[in-house]
């Protein structure tokens, strides 16, 4: 399929953590034909299910997150300015002077960040944690007419541009990337007419950047047996990263996290991942990771236990209005994971 198209459409969609809904539609309309049945549960995480051939199959779940960082409203001034709260993580200089996306009653409207512009700055500001957005509104009542309040969500914009080497910009790469995934590979596995050795879950959660939440409750409603959390976990190969353990370079293959603070993956997955791509002759870089955590954070304790890995592509600037990938990675990932479940 089109990746191109496909991330362009997934990255120019709205969906803060909370807000998930129109990623999930768009999943649904790529899925919704091959898989046999779907379900959802009460927070909103929903999975697709490709049934495989034979009994007692092993419940292998693909699982991304479907929302993406941004921010909520805490409080309108009179003048008409928003004050926001972040959902999720925010390095303060990928915030100010950005164009944002506001909900609204009736959809989005536009709005930026304010900056202080140079000629008026006193002392240093840098530690300033307060952010506002300016929707060109002249008072607090104009705002308040709009449908906006205190709770109201708002998300970066930014286009879908291609840079040299087919490299991409966008935002919400974390967790597009692997939504792309999801999708790309259940259309393979379609389109191809795998026949599958596992009964296969293609999942999105919810409210992973505010915590994982959506993952607290994933057991109790999908219950697989194994996981596979699909991630665009940060790239650590640009030049401001001092002290990198270059785990994370761009066009140099998916990753196989081997461990972070909140999860040791499961070593059997680890294994059948770099075994799939030494196969195809794709370059795989494996990660340990010091800080972060993924959904594998809650799923992997679930239940009676559920092995479960990272798998993921590097991502420069992640959680920010112009993260970047190199489309040849998610090539790469699609074809592992494709493998990785004819062989399972």
């Amino acid at each position: 399929m089109n990746l191109e198209k496909l991330i362009e459409e997934l990255t120019s969609s709205y969906g803060p953590s909370g807000e998930e809904l129109a990623v999930k539609d768009l999943i649904d309309g790529y899925l919704k034909d091959v898989a046999d049945e779907t379900a959802e549960d009460r927070i909103g995480n929903k999975s697709w299910f490709l049934k495989g051939s034979g009994e007692d199959l092993p419940r292998l779940a693909l699982i991304a997150h479907a929302d993406e960082v941004g921010f909520v409203v805490e409080r309108i001034t009179e003048s008409g300015f928003l004050q926001v709260l972040e959902l999720g993580g925010w390095n303060p200089a990928a915030v100010s002077s950005q164009l944002m996306m506001v909900k609204t009653r009736e959809g989005w409207i536009n709005g930026v960040t304010t900056v202080t512009p140079p000629h008026l700055l006193k002392g240093n500001i840098a530690d300033d944690k307060n952010i506002f957005v300016d929707v060109g509104a002249r008072s607090r009542n104009e705002v308040e007419d709009l449908g906006i309040n205190p709770g109201t969500v708002v998300v970066p914009r930014a286009s879908f541009t291609e840079l040299l080497n087919k490299r991409y910009v966008a935002k919400a790469f974390d967790d597009r990337v692997g939504v792309a995934m999801l999708i790309a590979v259940g259309r393979r596995i379609a389109d191809e007419g795998i026949e599958l050795s596992v009964n296969l879950q293609l999942s999105a959660t919810v409210q992973e950047e505010v915590g994982v939440r959506g993952a607290r409750t994933f057991y109790h409603t999908f219950s697989p047996d194994y996981a596979v959390i699909l991630e665009g976990s940060p790239a650590d190969d640009t030049p401001e990263i001092k002290d990198s353990v270059m785990q994370g370079l761009l066009g140099k293959g998916p990753q196989v996290r081997t461990y972070d603070k909140t999860m040791i993956p499961s070593r059997f997955l680890i294994d059948k991942l770099k075994g799939s791509a030494e196969s195809l002759g794709i370059e795989a870089q494996l990660s340990v990771r010091r800080t972060g955590s993924t959904d594998g954070k809650e799923i992997h304790l679930s239940g009676s236990g559920v092995p479960s890995v990272v798998f993921s592509i590097p991502v420069r600037g992640s959680h920010s209005p112009h993260s970047m990938i190199d489309l040849a990675d998610l090539r790469n990932a699609v074809d592992i994971l494709v493998d990785f479940i004819k062989h399972f």
